[in-house]
């Protein structure tokens, strides 16, 4: 009799246990890929959210510079300039230029030059705060004619928005001098003649990008990247400027680079654990990309 109802009790539990195995199998498959999309979506916001808070930065420093070009090309004397008069150069532009940046987060400079093979080495005007004063004040800018304008490293920021015959964001670059990490937006300035005749920008310190990168680390984790139209890297806390995205980690990043690059936006999640590629990338306004990596077990 024991064994029977023993058999008996059995056959009525097999069926419960059997339909919670299917069950919890279900809900489990269920979860997993609630989780695998709710992922997704948080990598693709993420990176979105950081692409929109520094856009309003370099937003802010585009519309400057670009009213402040414009003020330029109407504004611009050209009898006084031929003329190479120099208080024209160093005063009269002055008060707009100053007035028309000053309220730039992380401003380090501003400035107006002008064509040395038109007027001479140092005409325009360089705003910098060189004592620490808080206020910008007129420093001697450097010698324009004392370097070839293939230089470059020393006037690459002068001569490129001219060859591009449009304003151009200068990567990042380390400014030993005033031992800060720099990034210059620059627009050239024509004569009411069509001529070109200078190059009027804004430097200002990245530091203040790094700040809002930072603040944008949503797993808390080293994840955010900053990459340029080639991808390479503009900023990682913890890879050197100029490494090849794609070529870090073993070359982890290879395969999906070229989506990100050719893309204004998405996610990747491929692989498993340690060795899944998950990211969230997103574009700026002026073509570089926001990538985001967290890891396997922060995102789930």
């Amino acid at each position: 009799m024991k064994s029977i109802r023993t058999t008996l009790i059995l056959c009525m539990l097999l069926p419960i246990v059997i339909a919670f195995i299917l069950l919890g199998g279900t809900l489990t498959v269920y979860m997993n890929n609630i989780s695998i999309t709710d992922g997704n979506t948080n990598m693709l916001s993420s990176a979105k959210q950081t692409a929109e808070s520094v856009d309003s930065v370099l937003g802010l420093i585009e519309a400057k510079v670009n009213l402040l070009a414009m003020a330029g090309n109407i504004l611009a004397d050209e009898g006084k300039i031929i003329a190479k008069d120099k208080d024209y150069f160093q005063k009269e532009m002055n008060t707009v230029v100053i007035k028309a940046t000053e309220d730039i987060p992380g401003l380090v400079a501003s400035y107006i030059r002008y064509d040395p093979f038109l007027t001479y080495g140092t005409s325009g005007t360089f705003f910098t705060d060189a004592d620490n004063d808080g206020k910008p004040e007129a420093v001697t800018p450097t010698d324009l004619a004392a370097y070839d304008p293939s230089d470059m490293e020393h006037v690459g920021w002068f001569y490129t928005p001219l060859k591009n015959k449009k304003a151009t964001w200068m990567e990042p670059y380390f400014n030993a001098n005033i031992n800060k990490t720099i990034i210059s937006y620059v627009s050239p300035v024509y004569l009411q003649s069509g001529k070109d005749f200078g190059v009027l920008g804004v430097d200002f310190d990245f530091a203040y990008l790094n700040k809002l990168l930072d603040e944008h680390q949503k797993y808390h984790e080293k994840e955010c990247f900053l990459l340029n139209e080639d991808g390479k890297i503009l900023f990682h806390p913890d890879y050197t400027e100029g490494e090849n995205f794609g070529e870090i980690l073993g070359g982890k990043y290879k395969k999906v680079l070229a989506e990100i690059l050719n893309k204004e936006e998405g996610y990747v999640n491929e692989g498993s654990a340690k060795n899944a590629v998950l990211l969230g990338y997103h574009a700026l306004s002026n073509g570089w990309k926001i990538v985001i990596t967290p890891s396997h077990k922060a995102i789930y």
